[in-house]
């Protein structure tokens, strides 16, 4: 086989295969949770939010499809006292999609303070189906505005 055929056989294959992964796109919104989130972005960029969920609470928001879309939480395993180093791992599911969170806490605020919440950072896994699931490298905020 002739090497230019060969190279774009490869690349067709490529193609083919970053076509089923899983996207998350950056969220439109991140008001949906109200004043008390975790806000988790891809690598330090603030502006690529990918993930919002409620600090507390059982709703999450991704952009999969366009469009942000609600999910809820399906399992949670959260310390009852958070410190840094300690992990998380939340379990989101909705839109056809399951999205499993996968955190270390990096920082929290000192008690006795007007700050209530703590940094995260670790990865965000979105798969669909038998799409191919897809891993990004995320870092975020969690507490009260």
């Amino acid at each position: 086989m002739r090497p230019v055929v060969a190279g774009f056989l490869l690349f067709l294959c490529a193609q083919a295969a970053s076509a089923d992964d899983v996207d998350l796109a950056v969220l439109k919104s991140t008001q949906h949770a109200g004043n008390c989130s975790c806000l988790v972005h891809v690598g330090t960029d603030r502006k690529k939010a990918i993930l919002l969920t409620e600090y507390q609470g059982p709703g999450a928001w991704v952009n999969l499809t366009g469009d942000d879309a609600k999910l809820t939480l399906t399992r949670d395993e959260t310390p009852a006292k958070l410190e840094t180093g300690s992990r998380i791992t939340r379990t989101y599911e909705g839109a056809g999609s399951t999205i499993t969170a996968r955190y270390r806490v990096s920082a929290v605020c000192k008690a006795n303070t007007e700050c209530e919440g703590y940094r995260i950072g670790g990865t965000v896994t979105a798969a669909r189906g038998d799409q191919k699931s897809r891993e990004y490298k995320v870092s975020g905020v969690c507490g009260c505005q």
